[in-house]
């Protein structure tokens, strides 16, 4: 008989701090109008059999200048352990002066969990299995408040408010509890064309010693081509670019998030993830 300590990760979809903010904030719903999609995948531990696996899909919706609306499906697949969260969300968006906006948003829906039984190994007649199946959903949703103005941005978010406020066991160790950032735009150049947008973030984590991250993001040749690059203090990067293609209305961003130190001495854990947009203007 031992004890020994483990260690875990807690490595968000690096989509929310540039690409699509509304990812990591529902304060961001809707924020421009007409209709914008966004898919985001991520890849670990590629050569490690039932490594994880995420996707998310975000569809949001602007009516008008006031009014938002959004839905978020995420799926995470470790192992025989799947997880998957969907929700919906309404944001309302308040012009306090010229270009400046109070952005609020609520989200709420359901998040299960279940065992892939068909690469399990062992008992199925075992009762725990069928238990944990059958076990019904979760109500869930998260709360977010933001600032913004033709170059600053100021936001927070309170995410899975069910951990928070019911504080029940549960088996996920490490989750968030919050999530803060402040970013500032820089024009480049006479004629406008390029930004340097810098950002930091912080992170609240339940058990855990909080997380900031510090970066910037360049775009250049008319805010077609980004490039970012953020540091965060589980020592540990993620590095990132990303393409805007107008004559489509779409947009791609890859990233690639190394190790944290915790991890190197398990090999290669670094992260791969992609995002595509597509932005619809109402007009189109």
């Amino acid at each position: 008989m031992f004890c020994m300590q483990a260690q875990a990760q807690l490595v968000p979809l690096a989509s929310q701090y540039y690409f699509n903010r509304y990812l990591g904030n529902p304060a961001f719903a809707g924020s421009t109008e007409g209709f914008k999609g966004n898919l985001a995948y991520r890849s670990q531990f590629n050569s490690v059999e039932g490594s994880p696996v995420t996707g998310a899909f975000t569809g949001e919706y602007g009516f008008n200048n006031r009014v938002g609306i959004g839905a978020t499906v995420f799926t995470d697949k470790a192992g025989l352990l799947r997880r998957t969260r969907a929700v919906a969300t309404y944001a309302y968006h308040l012009p306090v002066a010229q270009g400046e906006t109070l952005h609020f948003g609520l989200s709420g829906g359901i998040s299960t969990e279940r065992l892939n039984t068909s690469n399990l190994q062992g008992d199925m007649s075992d009762p725990s299995i069928a238990r944990f199946n059958n076990s019904s959903a979760s109500i869930d949703g998260d709360f977010g408040i933001a600032y913004t103005n033709s170059a600053l941005t100021i936001q927070a978010m309170l995410p899975n408010m069910r951990q928070l406020f019911k504080k029940e066991i549960t088996n996920t160790v490490n989750w968030a509890v919050f999530y803060t950032a402040i970013s500032y735009k820089l024009p480049l150049g006479d004629d406008g064309d390029g930004t340097l947008e810098p950002l930091a973030a912080l992170r609240g984590v339940k058990g855990g010693d909080q997380i900031f991250d510090i970066g910037a993001n360049l775009a250049m040749l008319n805010n077609n081509l980004m490039l970012n690059a953020m540091y965060h203090t589980s020592k540990n990067a993620t590095l990132g670019l990303g393409v805007n293609v107008a004559s489509i209305n779409s947009a791609v961003m890859v990233n690639y998030t190394l190790n944290t130190a915790g991890m190197n001495r398990f090999g290669n854990s670094n992260v791969f993830q992609v995002g595509l947009r597509v932005d619809l203007k109402r007009e189109d």
